[in-house]
């Protein structure tokens, strides 16, 4: 379970409790001996009660009342604008920070400074979490309690403490108690650390000094801002009613607003619900960000950049306009990407390159000078900063094209977009679904979120000749040197390059193209409509959530794609000639054979140097011919995505027909391809046995699909139409997944996973699973900077 392997590989250990209360929660100069010990004794009797039923519960609901009166107890007398409300909260479900997400009911909630009793419980609403355990101790001799049921106990504080700190928080603190025993946890972007456990019943003073630190903190410089917590963003507030109604005002003053539909425009209180004021930079100089409407993008990591991104329009700005403001985590090893975008930006300057469209990066705050930095990470240079950046424009998910026509130019664009970049000496690395977005007015895509790129030796000597006084300061001489950092598997693992899941090799523009390709048979898979019969989810799980990813891509581009569409649709044409491409460029020189190509295109893969083949030319050019086919329909607009295990059918099943175990994939894409070639069961089990015995990678074959001849047919461009040729007969064998190894797949042709899709109009975009760092599979997520 990927919650249970980060929250042990991110523990930074166990400390006593005098030394967690100094070290985390230092004293505030409110906080007296006289005032903790007041505390204590009006809160003696409800501390009394409390322990007797904690120490004869068998269950948490038979203790959880008698503790929220206790915490209520020891607050009662703090000022009425930092006290706070503890809430039972085991039965209340909180709505999840991302739509993809589960709700959760976490046992107690202690509530925000001054904040009312909430009619519906939210994450904003919460200050900390208490979670209650009878048995459970989740730590052991100092490190992680590795059971089953203490891993489950801990992701669920984990997912606790992820939800708080996407709720304005810079770090925050999550209560275990397990009968009269407890733990405090601090939970930072970097990693976390516990308190040993200590007997609450006994240690009457330990809660008392926690919740007057979370509630009363020093403010800086003896300011009186509105109360806030311990570890709240100081750069955040929450505007007034009338500051709302203006900023709202102003909002309907730009262009994004005016060319929304009525029908679709939100109205004062939809658009103002969440909103708040933010700090922010702008050409330089000091602004205050508006927050309008839903979030955009907020991710789902919890060690990780945590991106968050709102839209935005500024206090007094003469030409209203809304902008894309974007909160990240930056590793302070990671060159900020405001770097990456000033660079493109000067390149496109000296040689005359058009950047309408492109993302531009119009200033960026490094909060890290305002303590807003982890202090939990291995090594220092691990630690994460707040990084806070204003963008344009504002783009609207992938996964919202009006039509497949829209899809593909929105992809082309953006591979321009990359073109251009690179040849500024900057390598994006991180092509996903999150990163690629539309336009809202042209509908045109371009290309965001540099958090991950890199300078290539070009980009480093244009940073260093366009920005000397930042290329030779001292931050940047612990950025990671570029010859490293190129060899760094970074990205999002459902679109990453074979090469760059199988290998340390350096990240090379071929790689980043090669996931443009992954990033099309994603949306294709996802929200393109198709029979019942073929189970797109299904297949969509098994390719980009599989365990060897390496292993099922190679796989996947040996083969034919395991669908098509009637009515002779251009898109298909399109993405089997990217697919041909792609299987060129992971051939075995002796299997190199020709093969039809869809499109009205020569492309070669030599057996001297078989990964040139994706080149910008070829990619480009596949685009070019696909777009001007004849025949793209306007009304197959993208559908809504079920994620596999939750789409139902009208009987209330599961939409997988095919059977059980994540080897459905590979075996029945196998079975299309033997049925075809008459190849017997009994071949077919010799050959899966020998798959068994190979390792992910090596002694594998590959049968690319594409026409062959000499070097010289290279040409990029070449309008010739290659001659159609048969398959070769050997076949890519990898190794078994999980599920197939005792499974003989027969010849029926029924197994197939090729099926007719059919390309409908309708429907809703459903948001996307998240991103997390080196993010795993389905989880990327649109809109993100």
């Amino acid at each position: 379970m990927l919650w249970w392997k980060a929250l042990q590989e991110n523990f930074r250990g166990e400390v006593s409790v005098d030394d967690f209360l100094q070290t985390y929660l230092p004293q505030p100069v409110t906080e007296t001996d006289g005032r903790i010990n007041a505390i204590i004794a009006q809160s003696a009797t409800a501390l009394k009660l409390a322990a007797k039923q904690a120490r004869k519960a068998k269950k948490e609901v038979e203790y959880d009342n008698s503790i929220v009166a206790y915490f209520n107890a020891v607050v009662s007398e703090f000022p009425p604008n930092t006290k706070p409300l503890f809430k039972d909260t085991h039965s209340i479900m909180f709505p999840p920070i991302d739509e993809d997400d589960h709700p959760t009911a976490p046992d107690i909630m202690g509530g925000r400074p001054g904040a009312p009793n909430p009619d519906q419980c939210r994450w904003r609403d919460a200050g900390v979490i208490i979670e209650l355990k009878v048995k459970v101790d989740i730590f052991k001799n100092g490190e992680v309690n590795t059971s089953t049921r203490s891993l489950d106990a801990l992701a669920q504080i984990g997912k606790s403490a992820r939800s708080l700190l996407a709720s304005g928080n810079c770090f925050v603190f999550v209560v275990t108690v397990f009968k009269t025993d407890a733990r405090i946890l601090r939970f930072d972007r970097a990693g976390y650390r516990t308190s040993v456990a200590f007997n609450w019943t006994s240690k009457s003073k330990v809660f008392p000094t926690l919740f007057w630190r979370l509630y009363n903190p020093d403010t800086p410089n003896g300011a009186n801002p509105p109360a806030r917590m311990y570890g709240a963003d100081d750069t955040i507030s929450i505007p007034t009613a009338a500051e709302k109604k203006q900023m709202f005002k102003l909002w309907q003053e730009t262009s994004s607003y005016k060319g929304t539909p009525s029908d679709k425009r939100l109205s004062l209180e939809a658009a103002t619900e969440h909103s708040r004021w933010v700090d922010g930079l702008k050409d330089g100089l000091p602004v205050r960000c508006f927050t309008i409407g839903p979030v955009l993008f907020q991710s789902e990591g919890l060690f990780s950049r945590a991106t968050r991104v709102d839209c935005v329009v500024i206090e007094g700005d003469k030409s209203p306009t809304v902008y894309a403001l974007k909160d990240a985590w930056r590793q302070v090893c990671r060159r900020p990407e405001t770097d990456f975008y000033d660079v493109i930006a000067k390149h496109c300057e000296e040689t005359g390159v058009p950047t309408e469209g492109m993302a531009r990066c119009l200033g960026s705050l490094d909060l890290s000078g305002l303590g807003h930095r982890t202090n939990s990470a291995r090594s220092p240079e691990e630690e994460r900063c707040h990084m806070r950046s204003l963008l344009t424009p504002v783009g609207l998910p992938l996964r919202n094209f009006t039509s497949s026509l829209v899809l593909v130019r929105a992809m082309q664009t953006a591979i321009q977009h990359h073109k251009t970049a690179y040849e500024a000496g900057v390598i994006h690395r991180d092509v996903s679904e999150g990163n690629v977005l539309l336009n809202e007015r042209s509908m045109q895509g371009f290309l965001v979120d540099w958090d991950y790129a890199e300078f290539t030796a070009e980009g480093q000597r244009n940073f260093q000749k366009w920005f000397p006084e930042r290329a030779n300061s001292v931050k940047d001489k612990v950025y990671t040197r570029i010859d490293k950092s190129l060899k760094d598997r970074t990205g999002t693992f459902a679109f990453m390059a074979i090469q760059i899941l199988d290998n340390k090799v350096t990240h090379e523009a071929k790689h980043d193209l090669e996931s443009f390709y992954y990033l099309l048979i994603w949306m294709i898979l996802r929200h393109t409509a198709s029979d019942a019969a073929f189970d797109k989810p299904r297949v969509c799980h098994e390719l980009f959530d599989n365990p060897a990813p390496a292993s099922i891509k190679s796989y996947w581009v040996s083969q034919p794609l395991p669908f098509t569409f009637v009515d002779d649709h251009p898109l298909f044409d399109l993405v089997e000639s990217f697919h041909h491409l792609v299987n060129a460029q992971y051939p075995k020189p002796e299997n190199i054979s020709r093969s039809r190509i869809t499109l009205d295109i020569t492309f070669s893969a030599s057996p001297l140097n078989p990964v040139d083949v994706l080149t910008y030319g070829r990619v480009a050019r596949i685009f070019e011919v696909g777009v001007a086919l004849p025949n793209w329909p306007n009304d197959d607009k993208a559908i809504p995505f079920v994620p596999y295990g939750k789409a139902k059918d009208a009987k209330g099943e599961t939409q997988s027909r095919t059977g059980t175990g994540t080897g459905n994939l590979r075996r029945t894409a196998l079975q299309n391809s033997q049925a075809a070639r008459g190849v017997s069961e009994g071949n077919v089990s010799g050959s899966t046995r020998s798959a068994k015995r190979r390792r992910d990678g090596e002694d594998v074959t590959a049968s690319p699909r594409v026409s062959v001849s000499s070097a010289s047919d290279l040409s990029e461009t070449s309008g010739e139409m290659p001659e159609s040729a048969p398959r070769a007969k050997k076949r890519r064998t990898l190794p078994e997944l999980s599920g197939t190894s005792k499974e003989r797949p027969t010849a029926s042709a029924s197994g197939s996973i090729k099926q007719r899709m059919k390309p409908r109009a309708g429907g809703k975009p459903q948001a996307e699973e998240p991103k997390t760092t080196v993010k795993k599979a389905s989880r990327a997520k649109s809109t993100k900077r």
